[in-house]
């Protein structure tokens, strides 16, 4: 029975509340992690400042009954990236129950409505992360639509799950992820059927060469900031990737600081292609090269994706490039 729930924007004055709120939630789970775990989240949990500051980039929704909060979360608005969210996403943070009141529909009610201010603000994408913990939670955002992207490094000793939610129906339901480490596999296996599909079958050695020395590759330069990576993706399936990498050489009149972005490993997979995939993968690369300082960016393109990349601002070059491979 829900009569007694009512559901309002959360505000400064409800702060003490709203502390109150997160140390009962989550402290459901203090003996699934150490006793040194559990005091630093503790000392999170139980800082008014940690809510106050959530306020300032946040919309808060809470649940009351009789007058009293007893449900809470925050929908962060995009433009405040964190090692796990990033720059163009929306992002809900701290939902939280009262123990008492789980079961009531409580939690799904407040994910709903940071899904309907997030539509509402025009935001594009919506992203959580939840833990090996919370079950019951994984399985509201997935009946909600929200798909596990991938797992994240574990944080208090707990394993993370990130999740997003498309909520632009002009994508066609694609949803674009800057990629990290735990993505390799996807980038090495995608510019394999890349190269099998611009040069053919490849003898089964060079195979074997190529998946070890692109995985080191990848690894490394996806760690360092040397290269990167873009996934698209609609639902779980990978649709497309993209890549850019970094130099760094003598400026010249055009390009003063001498930084470039290289692009390379544009592909969409077959079944894929004509949505606009290449296109969304390309904005974000760009996107994040002009994050990094970079002003200059080239590619080399395929008579079929030269249309997309002139779309999109890109003007053939009029100097030749030459080449030489050298037997070693």
């Amino acid at each position: 029975m829900n009569e007694n729930l009512k559901y309002r924007i959360g505000i400064d004055a409800d702060v003490p509340q709203l502390v109150s709120i997160g140390l009962l939630a989550y402290g459901q789970y203090k003996d699934r992690v150490t006793e040194g775990n559990w005091d630093k989240m503790k000392e999170g949990l139980g800082n008014e400042n940690t809510y106050i500051k959530l306020l300032e980039i946040a919309t808060c929704m809470v649940c009351e009954c009789q007058d009293k909060i007893i449900g809470m979360v925050f929908l962060v608005h995009h433009g405040h990236p964190t090692p796990v969210f990033q720059y163009d996403w929306a992002y809900i943070r701290m939902l939280g129950v009262h123990p008492e009141f789980e079961g009531r529909g409580i939690g799904r009610m407040l994910t709903q409505m940071c899904i309907n201010q997030a539509r509402q603000n025009g935001e594009g994408i919506l992203a959580l992360h939840t833990s090996e913990f919370q079950n019951a939670a994984r399985h509201i955002y997935e009946d909600l639509g929200f798909v596990k992207v991938r797992d994240i490094d574990k944080t208090f000793g707990i394993q993370y799950y990130l999740y997003t939610l498309g909520l632009n129906n002009e994508n066609g339901g694609i949803n674009y992820l800057r990629a990290n480490v735990k993505d390799v596999s996807i980038l090495v296996e995608n510019r394999i059927l890349f190269a099998k599909e611009f040069s053919g079958e490849i003898p089964e050695d060079i195979l074997s060469q190529l998946r070890v020395q692109m995985t080191d590759y990848f690894r490394t330069a996806t760690e360092t900031g040397a290269c990167v990576s873009y996934i698209a993706f609609c639902g779980n399936e990978v649709t497309g990737i993209g890549s850019f990498t970094v130099r760094e050489q003598p400026g010249n009149v055009k390009n003063p600081s001498g930084k470039w972005a290289y692009i390379m490993n544009m592909f969409t997979l077959p079944q894929h292609r004509r949505k606009g995939i290449c296109t969304g993968l390309l904005n974000g690369l760009v996107t994040e090269a002009e994050k990094m300082g970079i002003s200059a960016i080239e590619l080399h393109a395929t008579k079929v994706g030269e249309m997309v990349y002139t779309q999109n601002g890109f003007e053939l070059h009029n100097e030749p490039t030459y080449r030489k491979y050298v037997k070693l």
